[in-house]
């Protein structure tokens, strides 16, 4: 998905893609549409970062995936009540193949 628009000298638009996946740790928020970007010194319009890691409590256990996985889709939200061996994610492999995440142990 995009994640900026701007102009061109021809005055055409152009989509900003990020080169790698992620959430928009920062943006440049005082920049206004038609300005250009040699305002901005190091050029840097959006930053893009991993995530950042889920808080683990008492009693809980992470569900963690191999960094080469890409993530499909949840099966539960939170404070679904779960089974031992429900389907919590669905990942695909580095194979193309998908796999499914399970509970270890009952709870929410």
């Amino acid at each position: 998905d995009p994640v900026a628009e701007l102009w061109d000298k021809a005055n055409q638009t152009v989509k900003l893609k990020a080169d790698h996946s992620g959430f928009v740790a920062a943006t440049q928020h005082g920049l206004r549409p038609h300005e250009k970007v040699d305002l901005i010194e190091d050029r840097n319009l959006v930053t893009i970062s991993k995530f950042p890691a889920l808080e683990v409590n008492v009693h809980q256990m992470p569900t963690n995936v191999k960094a080469e996985d890409i993530f499909m889709r949840y099966f539960k939200n939170k404070g679904d009540y779960l089974q031992k061996g429900d389907k919590i994610v669905m990942v695909r492999n580095k194979e193309g193949f998908e796999e499914y995440i399970l509970s270890q142990e009952p709870g929410t």
